[in-house]
C-alpha cells in the first residue's frame, strides 16, 4: 500500500484528470495521503463512494468537501448529477451514494 502522494512523486506524475476513490470505508486516510496532490495537481475530477462506512468512521459529506475548497460537490445519479451542499444534513445520505468533487473552473465550464 502507498499513498496518493507517494505514488505520484515516484512515478513524476504532473497532471490528473480522475481519481476514483472506491475504499470501502477508508475514504478519510486515502484523502490524508493525497493532500499534496490535491493542492499541487488539483485534479479535475475525484470521484468517491460513501456509504455506511461512513457513519462508521465518523466522516461526514462535509469532512471530505473542507479538504477540498475548490471543488463543487455532486451527488451522481440514475439519470446523471445534482450539485449538493456538503452541509445539508441531507446530502449526507450513507446509503448507495457516490459524489463527484468538480475543479470549480471546470464546472463553470461546463455550465453545471
Amino acid at each position: 500500500v502507498t499513498s496518493l502522494d507517494e505514488y505520484c512523486n515516484l512515478n513524476q506524475i504532473s497532471a490528473i484528470d480522475l481519481i476514483k476513490i472506491d475504499t470501502e470505508g477508508f475514504e478519510k486516510e486515502v484523502f490524508e495521503g493525497a493532500k499534496q496532490t490535491f493542492s499541487k495537481l488539483k485534479p479535475k475530477f475525484i470521484q468517491m463512494e460513501y456509504n455506511w462506512h461512513q457513519l462508521f468512521r465518523n466522516t461526514s459529506l462535509y469532512y471530505f468537501a473542507s479538504k477540498l475548497p475548490n471543488y463543487d460537490v455532486y451527488q451522481l445519479t440514475y439519470n446523471g448529477m445534482s450539485k449538493v451542499d456538503s452541509k445539508d444534513p441531507f446530502s449526507n445520505i450513507y446509503l448507495f451514494s457516490n459524489f463527484v468533487f468538480i475543479r470549480k473552473d471546470i464546472s463553470a465550464d461546463l455550465g453545471i
